[in-house]
C-alpha cells in the first residue's frame, strides 16, 4: 500500500475516532477536559500523518 494512502488513513482514522459521540469518560466533541480539549485531538490525529507515512515507507522495504 502507498505509504501517502497510510498516512492518510491515519490521519482520517483518528479525527473520526475523537469525533465519536458519546464517549463515557473520554475526549469528544462535545465535552473536554480542563487539561486537554477536542481540538488537540484533532491537532495530533494530522501531525500524526508524517511519521505514519515514514514507517509505511520503512515497512515496505
Amino acid at each position: 500500500m502507498d505509504p501517502l494512502h497510510v498516512s492518510r488513513i491515519a490521519e482520517l482514522a483518528s479525527v473520526l475516532e475523537v469525533s465519536g459521540y458519546p464517549k463515557p469518560g473520554n475526549v469528544h466533541r462535545t465535552r473536554d477536559f480542563d487539561d486537554m480539549v477536542y481540538e488537540d485531538f484533532l491537532v495530533s490525529g494530522i501531525v500524526t500523518g508524517d511519521t505514519m507515512r515514514l514507517a509505511a515507507e520503512r515497512g515496505r522495504n
